[in-house]
């Protein structure tokens, strides 16, 4: 429900121009050669970035962060400003119920 506006944008987004709902990092920063290369990461847009996990029983997982952008983790409020080279968060936390989420530029996704 929280996303729900900003999911609506999507499917309009979508329907005009063709771009897909859910996006490979590479759409967006076809410039990064390890987002080109992620294949463990998607956006929801552009402005989520979900890192699931697919072990079983992992609780933790590598994450990559595209940049230049600011990233803050859903679950814990923490910013991380990424510069143009990208920044790799080692066994990063993502307990179940609380995937690795993280909002690009906060102000710019409306979480009401």
């Amino acid at each position: 429900m929280t996303l729900a506006d900003y999911k609506m944008d999507l499917m309009k987004q979508a329907s005009r121009d063709g771009t897909p709902f859910t996006r490979p990092l590479l759409l967006h920063y076809p410039n990064d050669a390890t987002a080109r290369r992620q294949n463990s990461e998607f956006l929801l847009g552009e402005n989520v970035l979900m890192a699931p996990i697919f072990k079983e029983g992992a609780t933790s997982r590598e994450v990559y962060l595209p940049g230049p952008a600011q990233w803050t983790h859903l679950w814990s409020g923490d910013v991380f400003n990424v510069d143009e080279r990208g920044q790799t968060l080692v066994d990063f936390a993502a307990p179940i119920g609380e995937p690795a989420v993280f909002i690009r530029d906060t102000d710019s996704v409306k979480m009401t």
